[in-house]
């Protein structure tokens, strides 16, 4: 009997030592989706808007207000987000995304959201936790022009 409660006890035990590592691997998967997402977003963008006087130059010019509405449109789909960036299916919390021009030809694009614990341990404890600790953060730096 006395096997049986530390078999018990060791499977208590490991099942709460796990959970933050089951949470930091989930915390990296997500984080490697959303790079991914703006990443591709940003190129898929990149190629869709092009301003057509300049397509014959050298380096092909970027219209920046059609580059952000495709960018929305493809970062949208990759997640499964509705036009307002909020989840689709609860997966995620409502996204922040900024777009700052930093001179003609380049893009700073900022990505934030609250990560949405997975386990129910945090699930139940911290997720109403609004603090800088639990942000998912992507910062990419877009180039604006097409080289042909």
């Amino acid at each position: 009997m006395k096997f049986v409660a530390y078999i018990l006890a060791a499977v208590i035990f490991f099942t709460a030592l796990l959970a933050p590592c089951v949470e930091l691997l989930s915390a990296f998967g997500d984080m490697c989706k959303i790079s991914a997402a703006v990443g591709t977003s940003g190129r898929a963008a990149i190629t869709s808007s092009e301003v057509v006087e300049s397509a014959m130059d050298a380096e092909a010019k970027i219209d920046f207000d059609k580059f952000k509405k495709i960018f929305k449109e493809n970062f949208c789909s990759a997640l499964n987000l509705n036009e307002y960036y909020k989840s689709n299916d609860g997966k995620y919390n409502d996204f922040t995304v900024k777009f700052e021009l930093l001179g003609d030809d380049k893009c700073k694009i900022e990505v934030k959201t609250v990560y949405k614990f997975k386990t129910s341990m945090f699930n139940k404890y911290l997720s109403d936790l609004s603090s800088d600790d639990n942000k998912l953060r992507v910062v990419k730096t877009q180039t604006l022009i097409i080289e042909n």
